[in-house]
């Protein structure tokens, strides 16, 4: 099944944002790779117990939300 222009336009386009948002100028993701991080406080007040479990933000781009 071919994908949709839309579809492939949209993708293309996150694409382009991943590169810009993990370089230098970019969001620091230091937490986060040294597997640290902590959730916002949104997120943390809507989630169960996340003890001992990994989580994906499905919002953002590349999954570090």
């Amino acid at each position: 099944m071919a994908e949709p222009e839309w579809h492939r336009a949209n993708r293309d386009s996150w694409d382009q944002l991943v590169d810009l948002h993990l370089g230098p100028h970019g969001y620091d993701l230091t937490d986060l790779r040294a597997g640290s991080a902590q959730l916002g406080p949104i997120e943390a007040g809507e989630l169960s117990a996340i003890e001992g479990k990994r989580i994906v933000h499905l919002q953002c781009h590349f999954g570090a939300g």
